[in-house]
This record gives C-alpha cells, structure tokens and sequence, in this order.
C-alpha cells in the first residue's frame, strides 16, 4: 500500500486509516444497546476468547461453536468449566486439520467438517490475496477475491444441523466464520430457532451499516446486547435469564 509514496504521505495515509478503523467501531458502538449482567466472564486465549454468561450454561448446554479457525481456546474453556459436549464446525482444510486432532483426543469435542449458511449447499470460500497452500490458509471467506486460492466448502443451515444432531435449542452459538454470519443470523431469525447466548464477530463489509442493521434485527427479536469488544458481541436472548 505505502510502496513509492514520501514519508510525510505514507503517515498521513496511516493515520486516516487508523482514524477510519476508530470511527467505524465508535459507529457500531454507539448503535449497540449495551445491558450487561452481573455473572459475566471471559474464557479462552487473549486472541480467541469470548465474555459469556456464567449462569446460563451448565454440563448438560448445548453448544455449537462454528469457525474453528486456528484457536480452540475457548472450544476447551467452555468444556472445562462447565463439563458440557462442544460440536465444533468449519469446512476449511487447516481448521480441520486442528479440530480433528482435539476430538481424537477430547470425546466431548464433536467436530463435522461443514461450513454454516442459510441453506443446505456448498459455496466458493476463497483465500487471502497471496495465499498458495489451501492446507496453511487460516481465514477463508465466502466474499470474492481477487485471484488467488478458492475451495468449494460443503455448507448447511443451522436448523439442519439441530434437526440431524437431535438439539431443539441451544444454549450457546459462537459465531467467527469470516463474513458469513450475516447469512447466518438471517435464518436465525426467519427459522425463529431457539438459541439462549449467541457470540458474534461481525466481520467487515464495505460500510458499518449491515452489523448495525444486523444488531437491531436481533435486538428487535428479543436479544440483548451484555458483551461488546469492537465488533464481538454476546448477545441474551431476553426470556433467557
């Protein structure tokens, strides 16, 4: 980005960028109606952990934790704490790879290598620009890019997973599937699915307006807001507590 320009420019460039950055979180923040409650904590590594309710789960909760990524901290904080089962989801070549090796080691652990969506299909998932090894790529996401690496990733909506898996509700739903969850959260909502605690990481799109609009539609069905971090939040489903 900054190649040929003169130092002068190239922090003038940096600070905008850092001022952009700031203001879209201020936007995003201001538009979130924050309550928090009193048991919160936080679990898992620095980099992948998430604030939730301590109160709302417990060794019989079900809870799906969908974007394995390369950080299964919190994956192992929830089964640890709480003594529950995890089912763990993501289609992509490196994230299976890692969740394969915990549930071989940790029965609780279930892990099926499929992506979340709104509907039963596949879609493209592409790499980062300059990405070569599919198996060393670690944030694949459904929105185009330009050249580059794709894969053709297996995906399912949420409501066909409770319906095979056997679950009517769940007690947890961590989302960080790289853009993915405004799809997502859509059939969330129109499938009226019953789910206590949803932690989102809202990724980035080409204005702060979709993660607003997305928080209001979950706030105006009943969530509320107890947890915010930048773009990560813990929403509670109001009748929950």
């Amino acid at each position: 980005m900054y190649v040929g320009m003169r130092p002068r420019t190239r922090i003038l460039v940096s600070r905008a960028a850092a001022g952009w950055r700031w203001s879209r979180s201020n936007r995003f923040a201001r538009a979130v109606e924050l309550h928090p409650c009193v048991d919160l904590v936080r679990i898992g590594s620095d980099y992948g952990g998430w604030v939730v309710p301590a109160s709302l789960l417990g060794s019989n909760a079900v809870c799906y934790c969908c974007g394995v990524g390369d950080d299964v901290s919190f994956d192992r904080a929830v089964m640890e704490r709480w003594g529950c089962s995890v089912h763990a989801f993501d289609p992509t070549p490196k994230a299976a790879a890692l969740a394969r090796r915990v549930a071989a080691e940790e029965p609780r652990y279930r892990f099926l290598e499929v992506g979340l969506w709104s509907s039963d299909s596949s879609v493209p998932f592409f790499a980062p620009p300059g990405a070569t090894d599919p198996n060393e790529v670690e944030n694949w996401s459904a929105k185009r890019a330009k050249g580059g690496l794709r894969i053709e990733a297996r995906v399912r909506s949420l409501s066909s997973l409770m319906k095979e898996l056997g679950h009517v509700r769940l007690d947890l739903l961590k989302l960080d599937i790289e853009g993915a969850e405004y799809e997502v959260l859509g059939a969330v909502l129109r499938d009226w699915l019953d789910i206590r605690v949803i932690c989102v990481e809202f990724h980035k799109t080409p204005s702060v307006t979709p993660m607003i609009e997305m928080t209001q539609r979950l706030q105006a069905a009943g969530y509320r807001a107890v947890a915010l971090d930048g773009f990560d939040v813990t929403f509670v489903r109001s009748h929950a507590s």
